[in-house]
């Protein structure tokens, strides 16, 4: 970089840029995972089940909004499940100890949600009972996004660690 360069503007120096996305990288700068934005793949082929263990929703709230009687209000994560050719029955399940999650289904993650928005939000509807499931039918060549949130009742915080089960019940 000439001396010129660096005195009248020290960010022309194409090879700083390199160098501080390098350090950037070294040190784990990511995106964060389970956002809008980057969503985690749920590859859903055949009759297979995936599981995600201690899935921590607190963080970042992504998808906002209201539907349902729902506030989206609280932190989330989100899940995208992939396109496929086939029609498929699909069952998502959230557990958790210490928060009650919800789920809500989309086919666009956005912070302004609306019944028009949002295919469907399920909820156990009760503060003791921890858990949520939802089934629904995923037309082919079409990508879903689970959106896992929380709801702050009695007892309960809006955010925290839950298991999410994902299965295939039926291909079309």
């Amino acid at each position: 970089m000439l001396a010129s360069d660096r005195r009248s503007n020290p960010w022309t120096c194409s090879s700083c840029l390199v160098a501080l996305q390098l350090v950037l990288a070294a040190f784990g700068a990511k995106a964060q995972t389970g956002t809008c934005s980057n969503p985690v793949p749920v590859i859903l082929e055949g009759n297979n089940i995936i599981e995600f263990p201690n899935t921590n929703t607190c963080g970042s709230n992504t998808n906002d909004g209201a539907a349902d009687g729902k506030d989206m209000a609280s932190d989330d994560f989100v899940f995208q499940i992939n396109s496929s050719p086939f029609v498929r029955d699909i069952l998502v399940g959230a557990s958790a100890e210490r928060m009650d999650p919800f789920l809500v289904l989309t086919e666009q993650c956005r912070m302004d949600q609306t019944a028009d928005t949002v295919e469907a939000v399920k909820d156990d509807d009760a503060d003791l009972d921890l858990g949520s499931t939802i089934r629904f039918r995923v037309p082919a060549g079409a990508p879903f996004f689970i959106v896992i949130e929380g709801y702050q009742g009695a007892g309960t915080e809006d955010c925290g660690e839950t298991d999410v089960t994902f299965q295939v019940e039926t291909t079309l």
